[in-house]
């Protein structure tokens, strides 16, 4: 991962958080690289904080993923 210019989470309900990010990956990056990556995040997060119950993550192409403007791409 090279930046993550979006994080945003919400809590649903007692111990149901969601949390959703735009990632901008390493231009190089495979999709499977992105897959094991995305795999590991939600496994940290999940095993830090147990309430976690949904990640999304959105891969977010290079210098347009810095300069969102209310969670969109310029």
């Amino acid at each position: 991962m090279v930046a993550v210019p979006t994080l945003l989470t919400m809590q649903l309900g007692p111990g149901d958080i969601l949390v959703a990010a735009k990632v901008d990956f390493d231009d190089n990056a495979t999709g499977g690289d992105i897959e094991l990556a995305s795999d590991e995040a939600e496994r940290r997060l999940r095993a830090r904080y147990p309430d976690i119950r949904y990640v999304f993550l959105d891969p977010t192409r290079g210098a347009a993923g810095r300069n969102h403007v209310d969670g969109g791409v310029d």
